[in-house]
């Protein structure tokens, strides 16, 4: 299946998302960007994001150690 997960907290949704092998989208109006995952700074942004990130294969699953 296609999963997207996308989240406001880097730790609890974003990481764990990434550890099960799911795209993601990290929502983070006020703070900073991170590599791992797509970012978005408004929700306006949204749509465009996630068709964007249902095209990319999904990452392999991930430790859940802090990068």
């Amino acid at each position: 299946g296609r999963v997207i997960h996308v989240g406001d907290d880097w730790d609890t949704d974003i990481r764990g998302a990434l550890a099960a092998g799911c795209r993601a989208v990290y929502y983070h109006p006020h703070g900073p960007a991170r590599p791992q995952a797509a970012g978005i700074t408004r929700l306006e942004q949204l749509p465009g994001t996630l068709q964007d990130v249902a095209c990319r294969p999904a990452p392999a699953r991930t430790p859940l150690e802090t990068p």
